[in-house]
């Protein structure tokens, strides 16, 4: 009887060209970099600190304070026709030690005034719009200084003889910024 013989059979080729010594010199030389570069960096680092001392410094605040001052004759406002006014002054004083930005409003409850303010002396009728629709912007005012202000009432249109109203003259003061 004859034997049979396979004609195929599995070889397998040996690798050729590398070698396991091959691959650790790469790998020496990666890990020698990533031992070196992590070691300067620690240096480096040292270079980013720093400190510096400053010196002291002081700071001081200022104080805002006005009063107003006012000698009004209510008889100058009693008896208003309509369409008439009467103009009186008062001052205003800035006892602070910083400059003061000013501005007035009026509250009257009533349509029945219209009330304006300026600065300055009350020598002639004053224009604009009411101090009861539109706060009026006044002159900053230095410290220790004094500035008269001129309020004048007008009787309005449609008004009725005889009533009696009152007003609230406002003045606001904030810090010249």
């Amino acid at each position: 009887m004859p034997v049979v013989r396979s004609t195929t059979s599995a070889r397998h080729r040996a690798l050729r060209g590398l070698r396991p010594a091959s691959f650790l010199a790469p790998a020496a030389a990666i890990a020698a970099a990533t031992l070196i570069g992590a070691g300067l960096s620690g240096g480096t680092f040292a270079l980013w600190n720093g400190e510096s001392d400053i010196d002291s410094t002081v700071v001081t605040s200022g104080s805002l304070a006005i009063t107003a001052s006012e000698a009004f004759d209510a008889t100058q406002w009693n008896n208003l026709l309509v369409g008439e006014t009467a103009r009186q002054p008062f001052t205003i004083h800035n006892s602070g030690n910083i400059p003061a930005t000013l501005s007035g409003s009026v509250v009257t409850g009533t349509t029945a005034l219209e009330v304006r303010l300026a600065s300055g002396a009350c020598t002639a009728a004053l224009t604009g719009a009411s101090a009861t629709v539109t706060p009026k912007v006044l002159p900053t005012i230095a410290p220790g200084a004094t500035s008269t202000v001129c309020v004048e009432v007008k009787l309005a249109t449609g008004a009725v003889q005889g009533q009696v109203v009152a007003f609230t003259t406002t003045i606001t003061a904030g810090q010249v910024q």
